[in-house]
């Protein structure tokens, strides 16, 4: 990638990058944003600076050629994209650094409004390069939907038809609904939308907690962009659900945990002490989809912190135990012997926050952690549930092999007594096995022949297969990179 490309994403990474308060994911920035293009910043047109002492960071707005639509619909062959202000601890306005000439993947916040969307997160703009990992990430969004929804199907049918006849109900109405200025809204705009998010929280009330998540996660990734899940007034209503309903939605949270928990092999006492610690302060305030995962409180016990911390490990977006790093006195708490296969995926992650928190719990216990570790112990085979998990969730008697049942789960993961049928991360596949779109595949061993020389300076080799693209991507690449090459050169 040109060096001009990596220099047009550059922002403050003391201001945004580094703070974890602002942070987000790169799933998470996926899963949320409803467009996603790549194209290539024709020119760039810079603003003028806000008034008053605390100006900060030059504002830019980049004109983008649309070379390719990843999720979303857009038409257009262009694309107004302004730098910022990116969300961020520095007390001065953040922004972007565009250069002409690049081409990047930008992950938008929102729909474009008059033909001009901002970045709103770091993260918002990346290169080329990362091309595959987006469409990886929005692969495990669909396989994620796909799967909560099947699970909802066979377990609670009539929830899932609760689910569909409130999201069809919700695309007939949306149509109707007040929407906020771009502005500051006027006493009577305000008083008309506050009068509609009541009147849809009264609507809401034929319908169960769960069945309104159900409904959000029938539409969760519809390409529509006047989707009713992304308007103002259903975000207002989620809020007032929460405060009017808050008995019945902690009540829903606390049974959804539960049964995450035993889907994870938590044993009975671990459950209970977990659940017994929460209480409605750490759910989320806002029902959402995927579920927020309830927070992990550091004055809770030993037991209480560490189930919090596999719960967020198995979480939809890992991405958000990045925060963690921050927290030592949390990690600090943590019962690093029912953590070792967990941490031992965390370091051999693709996520560097992750592999951050995983470096930090090791530190910390080695270094006089109430529960201490050493760091051999985090390379010994994965460790089997205690004897204390109820003998219905079954145990294991090596990482790959349930006591009961099958003789091996190869090539994935036997917890708690049962197969896995998914994996996220090459560690949670045999040896011999990389993770594919969920599944764990055999890579071809690497002779001497075909051996390839890894030039990226991380010191790992990638198996051919890895970097084998299909024939559609491949050509789209390659016309890229060929008008990249013939482009002349633009006035500076």
């Amino acid at each position: 990638m040109a060096a001009a490309t990596l220099a047009a994403i550059s922002i403050n990474p003391s201001a945004a990058q580094a703070c974890m308060a602002n942070y987000h994911s790169t799933l998470n920035l996926v899963a949320s944003s409803p467009l996603i293009v790549v194209g290539q910043i024709a020119s760039v047109r810079a603003e003028a600076l806000d008034a008053g002492p605390f100006r900060g960071e030059q504002p830019q707005v980049a004109t983008v050629k649309v070379r390719r639509v990843l999720k979303g619909q857009y038409d257009a062959p262009t694309l107004m994209v302004r730098s910022g202000p990116i969300a961020s601890c520095s007390p001065l306005p953040t922004h972007y650094h565009f250069d002409q000439g690049s081409d990047l993947i930008f992950v938008l916040p929102s729909y474009p409004s008059k033909g001009q969307v901002r970045l709103a997160y770091g993260g918002s703009a990346l290169v080329l390069d990362s091309f595959l990992m987006v469409e990886a990430k929005l692969e495990r969004c669909k396989a994620y939907a796909s799967d909560y929804l099947a699970r909802t199907k066979r377990l609670e049918p009539n929830l899932l038809a609760d689910g569909r006849r409130l999201a069809a109900k919700m695309r007939s109405t949306a149509t109707t609904w007040p929407q906020l200025p771009d502005g500051k809204p006027t006493a009577a705009e305000r008083k008309r939308f506050d009068q509609a998010t009541r009147q849809l929280v009264l609507e809401l009330r034929s319908f169960s907690i769960e069945a309104v998540r159900t409904a959000i996660a029938v539409d969760w990734l519809s390409d529509n962009p006047d989707l009713w899940l992304r308007k103002d007034l259903w975000e207002s209503a989620m809020w007032e659900l929460v405060r009017a309903r808050g008995e019945e939605y902690a009540k829903a949270e606390r049974q959804r945990l539960e049964q995450e928990l035993v889907r994870i092999g938590e044993p009975a006492d671990s459950r209970a002490k977990y659940i017994d610690t929460i209480g409605e302060h750490h759910f989320a305030a806002r029902l959402t989809f995927p579920p927020n995962q309830a927070a992990i409180d550091s004055k809770a016990s030993s037991s209480a912190v560490t189930t919090g911390f596999l719960l967020s490990f198995h979480a939809f977006d890992r991405g958000a135990m990045a925060r963690l790093v921050h927290f030592k006195s949390t990690l600090a708490k943590l019962e690093a012997k029912r953590l070792q296969w967990v941490i031992r995926a965390m370091l051999k992650s693709d996520d560097s926050a992750l592999q951050r928190v995983a470096k930090e719990v090791v530190r910390l216990s080695s270094e006089g952690a109430s529960y201490r570790i050493e760091k051999k112990d985090w390379t010994r085979p994965l460790a089997t549930p205690s004897k204390s998990t109820p003998q219905e969730h079954g145990r294991c008697a090596d990482p790959w092999t349930p006591e009961q049942g099958a003789d091996s789960c190869k090539p994935y993961l036997c917890i708690a007594g049962r197969c896995e049928q998914r994996c996220d991360y090459d560690s949670e596949c045999q040896s011999d096995h990389q993770c594919r779109s969920h599944r764990c595949t055999l890579v071809a061993k690497v002779t001497a022949t075909s051996k390839r020389t890894d030039t990226t300076g991380c010191g790992c080799a990638l198996s051919e297969s890895r970097r084998r693209l299909d024939s559609a991507k491949l050509l789209w690449l390659f016309a890229l990179l060929l008008l990249r090459r013939k482009r002349p050169k633009l006035a500076s």
